[in-house]
């Protein structure tokens, strides 16, 4: 089969697998973190603040990420509150990442169909189908991932080049600190591409490894002085001392070595596994804390897990080994060095974890979407591990018959896993459409002071309290919406991600105008006694979860404080 034959195949595979598991993706709809990017560009709109100022500067906190800020800018100016545009950026983008993990693996291997193959099991991986899916975390994570990638396959063909040009190390540390600005995770490159360097280099010498440390040393010197001169330019950082809280200098020795087995064995093995396997662990080692039949959540997610992550490290690790292993006595060398490279890559890719500040650091179990970049090489290891299999089991047909099975059933669940998972947001996201509106066709227009008081029936996502089913304030979600269908309201309205905090309650006014949201009766009241509100200033909603359905009590609200003067 020829070369270009073979590419439009390749191309044509991965299109329609995409299309397959992430087809629906446009139909979902705005998640949580998306609406304080859209607050954000709002605010930053209604100061006037030039480009500069808002990439770097505006409520940017510890982050340098001006290039995920300008791509969300862009998508903003260009789509506003549409979301079917962000669903198949998304879309596109882990297809075209797809594309350059087929591209490293044939730079790596020089295999074509074991390329394919690491593609293909990048392409349907759940375990970081988030990082799509959150089209709030899509930017960032698969920006930088499609950056980084060029890099990595920049430097593999200069290290694979005789000659090896300057200017195309100079590229692949470009495109490297063009990752950077679009998320910081991937500064682990600096250790990751001095390791790939001696690990793949046949004929060490002095002067091309010295170019090599040289690039990446002013690379990170310039980096660093960027990172501290932003930085000098901004004001205190407001966030709770809580959430930035560094541990001691013996949590991080620990981490050092904890946090790269979690992500090795996670990057591996989705998350449900890990809680079910620590259930049964529970169950069958510690049953003391069962509690009212079912495990203690809190053991679950953290010793429990990092124990059946220790007994699962001990198997891959094996498989790894052995198969790595054969690859060398067999003088398969561009597998073993594929294999070498993807293990330490792995490893390197946790260094950010380790040094995630307050509660966030001390998680047993990581977000699948922070595995989105790691699972670029886990793909192309599990591809290598397969073909090694095979090779190893040989003429034995029932043993590759029912490795095969394995790995149709495994791809069968990530497959059904993600389309799932959209069904899901697509349910959801109809239900919050819905509601807004609702909201918009019975307040289309709203005073200079307005408040929402909005009841619901029933608690989501693991609080106690009841709200309707949004995942962030759904006080600022009303504000953004509102600005989207014409009101005018000002930047001071949308500062600090005002109203953006899950059950954030709270009334602001400024430069003639007011907005606020209130989900209890008690808070409603207190404030009331402050502000003074009028009748006709309130607009109330009763979520009802039984029949999913948003219902007007306006008119019942204001009556009850004209009769009474409170709820």
């Amino acid at each position: 089969m020829n070369h270009i034959r073979f590419i439009f195949i390749v191309t044509f595979c991965f299109g329609v697998l995409a299309l397959v598991n992430y087809g629906k993706l446009p139909k979902t709809f705005f998640q949580q973190d998306e609406w304080a990017v859209f607050g954000y560009h709002i605010s930053a709109d209604k100061l006037g603040l030039n480009l500069y100022n808002r990439l770097f500067i505006h409520e940017q906190e510890t982050h340098m990420v001006p290039l995920s800020n300008l791509a969300t800018l862009v998508q903003y100016r260009l789509f506003g509150l549409r979301f079917a545009p962000y669903g198949w950026i998304a879309v596109g983008l882990h297809f075209a990442n797809t594309l350059l993990v087929f591209w490293l693996a044939m730079v790596l291997i020089k295999r074509r169909w074991l390329a394919l193959l690491a593609g293909i099991f990048f392409l349907i991986n759940s375990i970081p189908h988030q990082a799509i899916t959150w089209v709030a975390t899509t930017t960032g994570t698969a920006g930088s991932t499609t950056v980084f990638l060029l890099s990595f396959i920049a430097f593999i063909q200069y290290i694979q080049k005789k000659e090896r040009p300057i200017w195309l190390l100079g590229l692949v540390m470009l495109l490297f600190l063009v990752s950077l600005g679009f998320k910081e995770t991937t500064v682990f490159g600096f250790f990751l591409f001095p390791v790939v360097w001696v690990l793949l280099i046949n004929k060490r010498r002095f002067r091309a490894g010295a170019h090599v440390g040289g690039a990446i040393f002013f690379s990170g010197l310039f980096y660093l002085l960027a990172r501290f001169f932003i930085l000098m330019q901004r004001p205190a950082i407001s966030i709770s001392p809580e959430v930035v809280a560094q541990p001691s200098l013996g949590v991080y020795l620990f981490r050092t070595v904890a946090v790269p087995i979690r992500v090795f064995v996670q990057s591996f093995l989705p998350e449900q596994f890990h809680l079910t396997m620590s259930r049964l662990l529970l169950r069958l080692a510690y049953p003391t804390f069962i509690i009212g039949g079912v495990p203690n959540p809190y053991l679950v997610e953290s010793v429990a897990a990092d124990i059946v992550t220790l007994f699962a490290l001990l198997g891959i690790a094996t498989v790894v080994a052995g198969v790595g292993r054969y690859f060398q006595k067999t003088r398969q060398s561009h597998l073993s060095k594929a294999l070498s490279v993807g293990f330490v890559f792995t490893l390197l890719s946790a260094l950010p974890f380790v040094f995630v500040p307050g509660r966030a650091g001390y998680n047993a179990l990581l977000d699948g979407r922070h595995l989105y970049l790691t699972s670029t090489f886990t793909s192309i290891l599990a591809a290598s591990i397969l073909v090694g299999a095979t090779q190893i089991l040989g003429k034995r047909k029932i043993l590759i018959v029912a490795l095969f099975v394995v790995v149709f059933t495994m791809s069968f669940y990530h497959i059904r896993k993600i389309r799932k998972d959209i069904d899901d947001q697509i349910a959801i996201g109809n239900l919050r459409q819905s509601i807004l509106r609702t909201v918009i066709a019975s307040a289309p227009n709203l005073p200079r002071r307005a408040v929402f008081y909005v009841e619901s029936d029933r608690p989501y996502y693991g609080l106690q309290e009841p709200i309707v089913p949004f995942q962030s304030g759904f006080g600022q979600v009303l504000l953004v919406w509102y600005n989207a269908n014409g009101a005018d309201f000002p930047a001071c309205l949308f500062d600090r991600e005002y109203l953006y905090v899950l059950l954030e309650e709270n009334f602001k006014e400024c430069q003639g105008r007011g907005f606020g949201y209130f989900r209890k009766t008690l808070t409603f009241n207190n404030a009331l006694k402050i502000y003074h509100f009028q009748p006709n200033e309130i607009f109330a909603f009763r979520f009802i979860s039984a029949t999913n359905t948003f219902k007007d009590m306006t008119i019942e609200i204001r009556s009850k404080l004209d009769r009474f003067g409170s709820l």
